[in-house]
């Protein structure tokens, strides 16, 4: 089977080859393959990744890269998706501003794929995730119509936040093209309160957050671990053994699957199923990610 790449770099670029394409698997810098839902070759790496996964267009974002706009006075930056976190951090920098993400990993990802899977962060106890700080997005449909929603006003009645959908839809929705983000002084950036214990990889992680009633109980079963503890908004990172679990918490787990996605409220499901009938009704992008549910 032979394998089409597409390196659109404009938005209009991605447009184009999103709607001559077939099915699509979306790729940033990769931080999503070790979260992957479709199973253990998950942590296999990017090569021949849609290969395997018998669809053979791969849309690789690393060259929709770069600041588009940065107004300082509003604490509001305009960025393409494929942009590396750490190069966005470094552009703020330059003005005294940041995203205030804190990952036990560091930062990792592109700004499109962290936005995708919606990990949890170490500062959300006190300055909020990626809901909090996306203002809007421009985004490519299926059919490669380019779609709108927000603004870069931080107060804004202009619509739904339709953009939120897409925040840990894992490119089943629409791809990402650009993020309107709030940004935070660089001075008023807290450190994380959280506790660490020994060093944690990708490639062997879990990630689960309780209530925090239950979240002492975790702690015990995961001691002696890797791990690190947000006592703030009951989340551990840790190796990936297996744990307890509790009413109401989640769970995402390295390359294990469907497992990732377990259990499901139903109510919840149904909305998933429903937005993904209305916005990708052919199953186009990132085929098999939402297989679970």
């Amino acid at each position: 089977m032979v394998n089409t790449v597409l390196e659109p770099q404009t938005v209009e670029e991605l447009a184009d080859a999103v709607r001559e394409a077939g099915r699509i698997e979306v790729l940033g810098s990769g931080s999503h393959v070790a979260f992957d839902v479709r199973g253990p070759q998950a942590c296999s790496g990017l090569e021949d990744w849609s290969v395997a996964l018998g669809h053979p267009t791969t849309l690789l974002m690393h060259r929709l890269t770069g600041v588009v706009e940065h107004h300082p006075e509003d604490m509001v930056v305009v960025v393409r998706a494929g942009t590396r976190l750490t190069d966005l951090q470094g552009a703020l920098a330059e003005r005294g501003q940041c995203i205030p993400w804190a990952s036990p990993l560091g930062d990792i990802g592109t700004v499109g794929g962290l936005l995708a899977l919606g990990l949890p962060n170490g500062l959300e106890a006190r300055c909020g995730g990626w809901r909090d700080w996306c203002l809007g997005m421009t985004i490519v449909r299926p059919d490669g119509r380019v779609a709108r929603s927000g603004s870069q006003a931080v107060k804004s009645v202009a619509g739904y936040d339709v953009h939120k959908l897409m925040i840990g839809a894992r490119g089943t929705l629409g791809v990402i093209a650009e993020v309107i983000l709030r940004t935070l002084p660089l001075g008023a950036r807290p450190e994380p309160s959280w506790s660490a214990t020994g060093t944690l990889s990708a490639s062997n992680l879990r990630i689960q957050r309780t209530l925090a009633t239950d979240f002492a109980a975790l702690l015990t079963a995961a001691k002696g671990l890797p791990q690190v503890a947000d006592e703030a908004t009951s989340t551990l990172w840790s190796a990936d053994v297996e744990l307890p679990r509790f009413g109401h918490d989640w769970v995402m787990r390295a390359g294990c699957g469907s497992r990732n996605l377990e259990p499901f409220d139903a109510v919840q499901t149904g909305w998933m199923r429903r937005a993904k009938k209305l916005l990708d009704p052919e199953g186009k992008l990132n085929p098999g990610a939402l297989e679970a549910i």
